[in-house]
C-alpha cells in the first residue's frame, strides 16, 4: 500500500503540512500546539482546549458553535490532549466536505480554518478573561474524565504502569492533568497561560484532502497570523536501569 506524502512548509510561527490525496470527499485540518510536559502546567494545558471549544467572539456557546458546524454541510469540530515523547499536545480537529462535490459555491474549507482561527484566537471572554461559569463547567467535565480513567481498570493499570515505570522521568504525568490541581484553576490564571501557550508553543497544522498547497498556504498566512518561535526542547533524559517491581492495588 502506498503511504501518503506529505509536502512541509515553514510559514510565519507556524508549520505546515500538507497531505494531498483524492481518496476522500472530506477535507481535514489538525492544528497542533506543542510544549514540554511539565508538572506545573500540565492541568492547564489538559484544561484549556475544551474551554476554547467552548464558544468564541462571534460564537459565544458551544451550541452556537454546533449549529454552525451543521450549516457547514454536517462539520465536525473536536479537541484532544496527548503525550508523544517528553511533549504535551494539544490538538483541534476540524473535518468538512469538500466543496468540490457541491453544487454551490460555500467555501468550506476556507469557513473551517476561519472557525478554527477563531477558537485559538478569538475566545468567548467575560471582562478581558475567560468566563468563570465556562471554566467552572469545563473543569467538572475534565475532573469525570480522569475519574473515567480510574473506573477502566485496564485504563487505570496502564496509567499506573507509566508512573511506576517513568517515576523519576516527566512521562509520568497524565496528559489530562491532576484532580487536585485543575481544581485549583482558575478563569484569570488560566487566560494567562493561554496568552503564554500563543506567544511560545510549536505550532503545526496538517491539512489533508483534495486541495492545492498554494491555496492551503494562502490561507494559513490569512487566518494564522504568528510570530516566529523556536523549537521547543526535550526537558528530560530517558532512564536505561531496568528494575523489576510490582505493585498491587485493590
Amino acid at each position: 500500500m502506498k503511504l501518503l506524502e506529505q509536502q512541509i512548509s515553514s510559514l510565519q510561527g507556524i508549520t505546515l503540512h500538507t497531505i494531498p490525496t483524492t481518496k476522500y470527499k472530506t477535507n481535514t485540518v489538525v492544528l497542533r500546539l506543542k510544549a514540554p510536559l511539565q508538572k506545573e502546567d500540565v492541568s492547564y494545558r489538559a484544561l484549556l482546549p475544551y474551554v476554547l471549544q467552548s464558544g468564541t467572539k462571534k460564537l459565544t456557546t458551544a451550541t452556537k458553535i454546533r449549529q454552525y458546524l451543521e450549516e457547514l454541510y454536517g462539520a465536525g469540530l473536536s479537541v484532544d490532549v496527548g503525550k508523544k515523547g517528553d511533549y504535551h499536545i494539544i490538538s483541534f480537529y476540524v473535518e468538512v466536505v469538500n466543496e468540490k462535490y457541491l453544487q454551490d459555491n460555500t467555501p468550506l474549507f476556507e469557513e473551517a480554518l476561519s472557525l478554527l482561527s477563531d477558537v485559538l484566537f478569538q475566545p468567548y471572554t467575560k471582562n478581558g478573561v475567560f468566563s468563570s461559569r465556562v471554566v467552572e463547567n469545563e473543569k467538572r467535565s475534565l475532573i469525570q474524565r480522569i475519574q473515567a480513567i480510574y473506573d477502566d481498570k485496564m485504563r487505570y493499570a496502564n496509567e499506573r504502569l507509566l508512573q511506576e515505570m517513568c517515576k523519576e522521568e516527566v512521562y509520568s504525568l497524565s496528559a489530562y492533568g491532576e484532580k487536585e490541581d485543575i481544581q485549583k484553576i482558575d478563569a484569570n490564571a488560566l487566560y494567562a497561560y493561554y496568552e503564554k501557550v500563543l506567544q511560545e508553543n510549536e505550532i503545526d497544522i496538517y491539512v489533508a484532502g483534495d486541495i492545492e498547497e498554494s491555496r492551503c498556504k494562502e490561507l494559513v498566512k490569512e487566518y494564522f497570523p504568528l510570530a516566529s518561535r523556536e523549537k521547543t526542547s526535550s526537558i528530560s533524559e530517558p532512564s536505561n536501569e531496568v528494575v523489576e517491581k510490582e505493585i498491587i492495588e485493590e
